[in-house]
């Protein structure tokens, strides 16, 4: 005979842990990134501290692979090589050059190697009655073994006129593939200037 009255079930004693409050140690890990992984740009171009086209167009083409291909040592291994060549080419790019050629410089002349070419920017003339040029001597070799070299001009200068209330010259873009020599004479009572860059041809 019982002398105390039954309490009421307790319901949270029938509750049990789950499966999903106890993750396995694989859920709470993270694959690994391989070095140089473009997701550390992507933080940088937030922080607009880095601004550069490359490396925004990798880390889109980075964040577009699948997560399941990063865990393949294969990818990551040439996602590395891949970031790190686009880095490198973007590095080794030519810095443009600017020269001023007065009337009593020598003049400048520019060798341009065969898988180059050389863009030039920039070309203007202060003072002087006869305009600069830029001249470009292009060497070709025919199937009978004769070197034959042809000289043309390509660029002639802008003229800047500080005394004349007149419109300012359009400065024009001028584009020369290797093998070529480059050469800006100097011009009497006249200051050139001129802006280039050299660089390798894409294949």
């Amino acid at each position: 005979m019982r002398l105390w009255p039954r309490c009421p079930p307790d319901p949270c004693s029938s509750w049990r842990r789950g499966r999903e409050s106890n993750p396995r140690i694989e859920v709470l890990q993270t694959s690994t990134l391989p070095l140089g992984y473009p997701a550390a740009l992507r933080a940088a171009n937030i922080r607009r501290s880095i601004e550069v086209s490359t490396c925004t167009a990798m880390t889109r083409f980075a964040l577009s692979i699948p997560s399941s291909l990063l865990k393949n040592r294969l990818m990551k291994k040439l996602l590395t090589l891949l970031v790190l060549f686009v880095v490198a080419t973007s590095a080794m790019a030519a810095p443009y050059r600017s020269v001023v050629i007065a009337a009593a410089s020598p003049a400048l002349t520019i060798t341009v190697a065969a898988g180059n070419f050389i863009q030039i920017r920039n070309f203007t003339q202060e003072g002087g009655t006869v305009r600069g040029v830029v001249a470009a001597a292009i060497t070709t070799t025919s199937s009978s073994g004769t070197t034959t070299t042809t000289t043309a001009n390509v660029l002639t200068a802008a003229l800047i006129d500080t005394t004349a209330a007149t419109t300012p010259e359009t400065t024009n873009l001028v584009t020369v593939a290797g093998p070529a020599t480059i050469t800006v004479a100097p011009v009497p009572a006249a200051t050139l200037f001129i802006t280039y860059r050299k660089e390798s041809q894409p294949d």
